[in-house]
């Protein structure tokens, strides 16, 4: 039953009813009222009473806050992960100078612009896009922001106004719905986000089949129900319940849908050379890009942003020459905020450009020219867990490290589809997370390091372990719950982001290389969780989704965030380029790869554990190489200059993941890298690198023979060479040559059978 009283949908004494039978819990109208501001604004632009429409934005008339004072009031910065990524992307990562807060009011400055220019229209528009959509998108994240505080014994609830968390969901959905909305879901004119969606998916072709309406919308709609759900429990936000985990996934994927409307703005623009438009929504759009692949943010903001800038049109302007270009930058960029391109679909166009790829959700990607044979698009997408935490980890509030931490504990981008089933049998989706990662069984079960790397440690979830302390503000480079210092914030952000790599990811790689080993043999090679699938994995463990599909991966080295990427930045720094311009050890690992396809399909198990135990060998490179790059850097240095720095803390943590593989080869090697490059506890005196960081490089050759990967993939930085003292085997030379020469025949014949095999 619908509980309506007309137009305002105002329910005393309960909820508010606010579009077909959706009625909230509590009555939030006067946030719902938003929209009538905005419908009196609307009113008074088409009167050309400017002034009078201004001084609604301003002031406010229906509404419990002003759509200024939504801009203004609320210090989104501090508690918003949404806010974080826009000030990342407006400030091109400098976020803890006068920028940030320069930036800070961004949308109610450019509202103030166009009032100012008297284009009152698009005013209107701006603070229904920019603001009252960046504020919705608030509310979505201070649910689960709330909730921890609920459950935090820190915290008077009352005092910290997260006494009813009901109300938190609420809010999140009057913003997005408003109150004037009334009973039909494919209404247009309700002046609110909700209506805005139902327009472009009328123009995109988005609408639910029956035409009721946007899926963005029902998906919203659906979001709340199960938000409210989870809240409505007398437990919810408690200490020490899972409240959180299941508020996150939910946040998260109502947050992506709520993108959408804003991506199908942007394209409408492009295509029709709508620089005023192109000007509002390039403002949320690519600032938010800013967590994704670098190199396409970089190109977005060229284009979109900087262009109107360098043409002194501050409503925004753009190059029509580079359409498609943009166009296909932007549908590149929707799989990071988990949508796929005919979620956004593409406006009435007899331009086929404008089209969708493709329309399969289980994606098989090609991974930097490796040809996977398996769904493994969403397990690629770890990387940019890895990319957002580094962001997030560069801020100097406490509150964007704890939504940086809940990346780290709960995941946000490679998702796990259907992962449990609600009441009514729907699936519902979580995600894998690094902190899942870090603690997971299957490491137990590789043959390769991960004994040695326990016992190192002495605790089997080593790298848990010391990432939960840099996040908490604890461990080596923590300051004993004081005041945060911004260089050891730096350390504890470096040491996280180097850990999840060098440690947390390579156990896993090789945790996936064993598992493919073991079902080698066993069942048809190309089964859902077969030989084929578990290397495939594998590989996207070690490349990522942020590589793209080129030869050697993305052109930009700096676009990567896994150790393909890391062998690619540091093969400039080497000079361990080969002739297509990327890592020659990168090179030697995709061979290894296609190499393992083929053994698997041929079923020739041996042959392929010996190939598993070079690509673990080969991927060590890159962690060498930084070890050696931090070692160089840190020379001359003290311990009592250096302690809170994040040079000490990054190359202490690639020392932290070659000494336990050290061990098991040679221990005079892996004593040599911790003598020099791993400070004990406590210790605030001394020299770090003692003996030099060549003493640290010919480390590496104590081992090298048994690794079977020789130190020309090294290579050399500024003085240090990894071959200074290397004396060459004639044999094991030739050997290696012959190995080498047949694994690239075998691999470059492989692509051909593999790429057909996907056919």
């Amino acid at each position: 039953m619908i509980l309506s009283l007309g137009l305002l949908g105002k329910c005393h004494g309960e909820g508010t009813n606010l579009v077909g039978t959706t009625i909230t819990r509590s009555d939030i109208y006067d946030h719902a009222a938003i929209t009538m501001d905005l419908r009196d604004m609307t009113n008074y632009c088409d009167q050309g009473d400017l002034d009078r429409a201004r001084d609604i934005y301003l002031n406010g008339k229906n509404a419990k806050f002003s759509l200024y004072s939504l801009a203004d009031k609320y210090d989104h910065l501090d508690d918003d992960i949404t806010f974080a990524f826009q000030m990342y992307g407006l400030t091109e990562g400098d976020v803890n100078n006068g920028l940030a807060s320069n930036e800070r009011l961004f949308a109610s400055k450019y509202v103030e612009m166009l009032f100012n220019d008297d284009e009152c229209i698009l005013a209107v528009e701006a603070s229904r896009a920019l603001i009252l959509w960046m504020h919705t998108v608030h509310r979505t994240w201070k649910i689960v922001q709330d909730c921890r505080k609920h459950g935090d014994p820190y915290y008077d609830n009352d005092y910290a106004g997260v006494a009813n968390m009901l109300e938190k969901s609420d809010e999140m959905i009057a913003y997005w719905v408003g109150a004037i909305q009334g009973t039909d879901m494919a209404g247009l004119n309700g002046h609110s986000l909700f209506s805005d969606a139902n327009k472009m998916a009328e123009e995109f072709s988005t609408e639910t089949h029956t035409k009721n309406g946007a899926f963005v919308n029902w998906n919203i709609i659906y979001a709340y129900e199960e938000l409210s759900g989870v809240l409505s429990s007398e437990t919810a936000c408690n200490a020490n319940t899972n409240t959180i985990a299941a508020l996150w996934p939910i946040a998260i994927q109502t947050v992506n849908q709520m993108m959408i409307p804003h991506f199908q703005h942007i394209v409408k623009a492009i295509v029709e050379e709508d620089a005023a438009r192109i000007g509002i929504y390039a403002r949320i759009i690519v600032p938010q890009v800013s967590q994704c692949r670098p190199s396409d943010y970089r190109f977005l903001k060229e284009h979109l942003l900087d262009f109107g800038k360098k043409q002194g049109k501050g409503t925004g302007s753009y190059d029509p020459s580079k359409k498609y270009d943009l166009l296909n930058t932007l549908k590149n960029t929707y799989s990071c905020f988990g949508i796929l391109c005919e979620d956004v679909g593409f406006p009435s166009s007899n331009d086929s450009a404008l089209a969708c790829d493709y329309y399969d959700e289980d994606v098989i990607p090609t991974l930097a020219r490796f040809p996977a044979t398996s769904e493994v698009d969403e397990h690629s997408k770890i990387d940019l867990d890895i990319r957002q935490i580094q962001i997030l980890t560069q801020f100097e509030s406490a509150e964007v490290w704890a939504a940086a931490k809940y990346i780290y504990m709960h995941g946000k981008n490679s998702l796990i589809k259907d992962y449990y089933k609600d009441d009514d049998d729907v699936g519902l989706n979580t995600f894998r997370s690094l902190h899942s990662f870090a603690n997971s069984g299957s490491r137990t079960r590789s043959t390769l390091f991960y004994k040695e790397f326990t016992e190192y440690f002495d605790e089997p979830n080593y790298a848990d372990v010391k990432i939960l302390e840099a996040f908490d503000n604890e461990g080596r480079y923590g300051n004993n719950g004081s005041t945060d210092q911004k260089e050891t914030k730096l350390a504890r952000s470096g040491l996280i982001r180097t850990a999840l790599t060098s440690q947390v990811m390579y156990m896993m790689v090789l945790a996936k290389l064993n598992e493919a080993v073991e079902k080698c043999g066993n069942g048809a090679p190309n089964s859902p969780r077969g030989p084929d699938f578990a290397w495939d994995t594998a590989a996207a463990y070690i490349i990522g989704s942020l590589e793209g599909e080129g030869i050697g991966g993305s052109d930009h080295f700096f676009d990567g965030t896994l150790l393909w990427g890391l062998a690619n930045e540091r093969s400039i720094e080497f000079d361990r380029l080969n002739g297509d311009y990327y890592a020659k050890s990168n090179a030697e690992v995709e061979t290894l790869l296609l190499s393992g396809k083929g053994q698997i399909i041929s079923r020739n198990c041996v042959r392929l554990g010996d190939t598993a135990e070079r690509i673990a060998h080969m991927l060590l490179v890159p962690i060498i190489q930084g070890l050696i790059k931090y070692a160089i850097g840190l020379q001359f240095e003290t311990v009592a200059d250096k302690w809170s720095d994040a040079d000490m803390a990054i190359g202490e943590t690639y020392a932290n993941a070659i000494i336990p593989v050290f061990l098991k080869y040679d221990k005079t090697a892996a004593e040599t890298v911790k003598r020099n490059m791993v400070q004990d506890s406590g210790v605030s005196f001394g020299e770090l690198v003692p003996d030099g960081p060549q003493t640290v490089a010919d480390a590496y050759l104590r081992v090298a023979n048994d690794f079977g990967v020789g130190c020309q993939y090294i290579g050399k930085k500024l003085e240090v060479d990894a071959c200074l003292k290397y004396v060459p085997s004639t044999a094991t030379s030739t050997a290696a040559r012959t190995n080498s020469s047949q694994l690239m025949m075998i691999g470059g014949g492989l692509i051909c059978l593999i790429s057909s095999l996907i056919l």
